[in-house]
C-alpha cells in the first residue's frame, strides 16, 4: 500500500509539474509582432544574435554546433525538463497556412523522444489548435522539419515549444536547433500573383485573367470563372501561353464581362487553386471632374466623367437646384450625348449639381448626384465702380449704388 502511495504520489507532482510550466510560461510570455522574413529566434541565420525571445527550461546558447553560422539552441538531460520555448508572436490571419521550419539533431548515444508544438491562441490565453509530432534520434546528422498549419478561428498569435520531456519516453543526450523559422505556406502547385488583383475593383468588363505559373508546373492549367462571392463554378477554358513573360498566363474571356459585378475565379494545376475576386466598374457614371465636392473650381472647367462600359449615350442633368436635378427635370436637361465631356455656362461663386445617366442597350443606369462650386472673381487691378467685384463695371453696379443711395440716412449732411 505503502509503494502505491508513492507512484500516485510521484505521478501527481509531475502533473503539478506540467500545470506549472504552462502557468508560469504564460504569465511570462512576452509578445512580438510576426515579421515572416526573419528567423525567429533571431534575426540573423540560426542564433547568432543569441536567441532573443527564447524561454529556456534548461537550454543554452551552444558555440560549438549549429546547421549554419556559429550558434544553435542546445538541449542537454538526463531526463528530467530541458525546453525552448518562444515568446507569443501575433499580427496573423485566421485561415492562413503557416509553415513551421526548423534543423535539429541529436548527439550519438542519446535515447528517448524530442518533441515539437507549434501551438496557437487568443489573446486570453486559450489553447486554439497546433501541429505537433516527434523528433527521431539523428546520431549527429542535421535533419531538417516542416510542419503546416492553418491559423484556426479565434487565435490572435502563435508560439513554439521545443521540448525534452513530455512524451512517454523522456530525452537523454544532447540536442541542438538551429534556423527556426515561420512563414505563410504557399504550394509550390499554386498558381499565384492574379491581376486583377484579389479584392480589385473597379475593373474594366474587357479585362484580361493573368497569373503567374507555379515552380513546379509549365502546362495544364485549368481556370474556372463565377459570378458571386459563393461561386457555382464553370469550367472556362485550358488556357494557353499568350504572354512573353514565361512565367505569366493570360487569358480573355470570350464573352465580355458583365458591368458591375463581383467575380470569383481559381486557377487549378495539379491541386486545387485559390479563391480569388474581382468587381468590375460599375454601369453607372463614375470619376466626375470637377470631383464631387470640389471647391474653388474655374467656370471656364470641362466637366467630364469615366466611359461606361456597354453605354451607347449619355443624359446629361446640370443646373443650381439639388431638387431639379435629383428629380431629373426638364428645366435642367443638358440633352442626350454620347461623349464623355460636357462644357456648361457656369457663374463665379455658385454651387451646381449635376448627374449622369448611363443608357444603355436595354436599360437606363441613373447616375450619382454630384455637386461643385466655383471660385470667387478676382479682379486684377481692381475696376474703379466695380461694386459687384464681378470685373465688369456696368448697371448691376449701378443698381447697387442706387440702392444704397435710397437707403441713406443722413447725419450732418454725410450718409451714415
Amino acid at each position: 500500500m505503502k509503494k502505491m502511495d508513492t507512484i500516485l504520489w510521484q505521478m501527481r507532482k509531475q502533473v503539478l509539474a506540467v500545470v506549472a510550466f504552462i502557468v508560469l510560461g504564460f504569465s511570462s510570455a512576452g509578445f512580438g509582432a510576426f515579421n515572416n522574413t526573419v528567423n525567429l529566434i533571431s534575426v540573423n541565420p540560426g542564433f547568432e544574435e543569441g536567441g532573443q525571445g527564447w524561454y529556456t527550461g534548461g537550454g543554452t546558447i551552444d558555440d560549438t554546433e549549429a546547421s549554419e553560422g556559429t550558434h544553435s539552441a542546445k538541449q542537454e538531460t538526463d531526463g528530467s525538463s530541458r525546453d525552448w520555448r518562444s515568446q507569443g508572436y501575433s499580427d496573423i490571419t485566421i485561415g492562413q497556412v503557416y509553415q513551421f521550419a526548423f534543423d535539429y539533431k541529436t548527439a550519438e548515444g542519446s535515447t528517448g523522444n524530442l518533441q515539437y508544438r507549434f501551438r496557437f491562441f487568443s489573446n486570453g490565453g486559450d489553447f486554439k489548435g497546433e501541429s505537433q509530432g516527434t523528433l527521431d534520434l539523428t546520431d549527429g546528422e542535421w535533419v531538417s522539419v516542416t510542419s503546416e498549419y492553418t491559423c484556426p478561428d479565434g487565435a490572435d498569435y502563435f508560439d513554439i515549444f521545443l521540448s525534452a520531456n513530455l512524451f512517454d519516453t523522456p530525452f537523454s543526450g544532447s540536442a541542438w536547433y538551429d534556423n527556426v523559422a515561420v512563414h505563410p505556406y504557399v504550394d509550390d502547385n499554386l498558381a499565384i500573383n492574379p491581376d486583377p488583383a484579389d479584392g480589385e475593383i473597379d475593373v474594366p468588363v474587357d479585362t484580361s485573367l493573368s497569373w503567374n505559373k507555379p515552380s513546379t508546373q509549365q502546362e495544364g492549367y485549368s481556370l474556372y470563372l463565377a459570378e458571386g462571392a459563393d461561386p457555382n463554378w464553370t469550367l472556362i477554358t485550358t488556357p494557353t501561353w499568350t504572354t512573353d513573360d514565361p512565367n505569366e498566363i493570360s487569358f480573355t474571356p470570350q464573352e465580355e464581362l458583365k458591368a458591375g459585378v463581383t467575380y470569383s475565379w481559381r486557377v487549378d494545376t495539379s491541386i486545387t487553386g485559390d479563391v480569388w475576386s474581382f468587381t468590375t466598374i460599375p454601369p453607372t457614371a463614375y470619376s466626375p471632374d470637377p470631383a464631387d465636392g470640389e471647391t474653388a473650381v474655374s467656370p471656364l472647367r470641362v466637366c467630364s466623367w469615366g466611359s461606361v462600359p456597354g453605354a451607347v449615350s449619355y443624359d446629361v442633368y446640370w443646373g443650381s437646384d439639388e431638387e431639379l436635378v435629383t428629380n431629373g427635370d426638364a428645366s435642367v436637361y443638358q440633352g442626350n450625348q454620347a461623349g464623355t465631356t460636357f462644357s456648361p455656362e457656369m457663374d463665379f461663386t455658385t454651387e451646381y449639381f449635376w448627374r449622369i445617366d448611363s443608357i444603355l442597350t436595354d436599360s437606363v443606369a441613373t447616375g450619382n448626384i454630384w455637386s461643385y462650386t466655383t471660385d470667387q472673381r478676382i479682379c486684377d487691378p481692381v475696376m474703379a465702380g466695380d461694386v459687384n467685384n464681378d470685373c465688369v463695371v456696368n448697371i448691376a453696379d449701378f443698381a447697387i449704388m442706387a440702392a444704397d443711395w435710397l437707403n441713406c440716412t443722413l447725419s450732418n449732411g454725410i450718409c451714415d
